[in-house]
């Protein structure tokens, strides 16, 4: 009977450690796949922007301008207000603005946010509120000193 037990014990562990080992590899394949839940076309919540947010192939997230209305028809569509002065001219179309972002299983995280309006990067964190709702928090030192926006999935 000891015998039994013994060996009953020892495929109970070998099957705890498999069903655990399963279970692991499922939540990192569910982790992957909500990583990319915010992969898409967003719009600003004034509306004068649209941004592409794309994985680049470091598997961070990166977000791009793909459709810019400048609040003044006469202004020129360049990052005139960029703190280097060779780039002033660069297009707003295709000007990468949102770089290096982690997903953390939750929020996108340890990225940065460039303002064309200013000229200034800033950290920044994203979460999805829902699928077609996203919020951005940019902010200097702590993410408590900054602001936060909400954009909207284009369809």
């Amino acid at each position: 009977m000891a015998l039994f037990i013994f060996i009953f014990k020892g495929y109970f562990m070998k099957f705890n450690v498999l069903f655990f080992a399963l279970i692991c590899f499922a939540a990192m394949s569910l982790a992957a796949q909500n990583s990319d839940l915010i992969i898409g076309k967003w719009k600003t919540n004034d509306g004068t922007a649209q941004i592409q947010i794309y994985k680049a192939a470091n598997g961070t997230f990166q977000g791009k301008i793909i459709v810019a209305k400048p609040k003044d028809p006469k202004a020129a569509m360049v990052d005139e207000k960029n703190p280097n002065p060779s780039l002033r001219n660069q297009p707003i179309i295709g000007l990468v603005l949102l770089r290096d972002f982690r997903f953390d299983g939750e929020i996108w995280k340890d990225g940065n946010i460039y303002d064309p309006n200013n000229g200034k990067d800033y950290s920044c964190k994203m979460w999805l509120e829902n699928t077609n709702t996203l919020s951005i928090r940019g902010y200097i030192g702590f993410s408590l000193f900054g602001r936060t926006e909400t954009w909207t999935r284009v369809n």
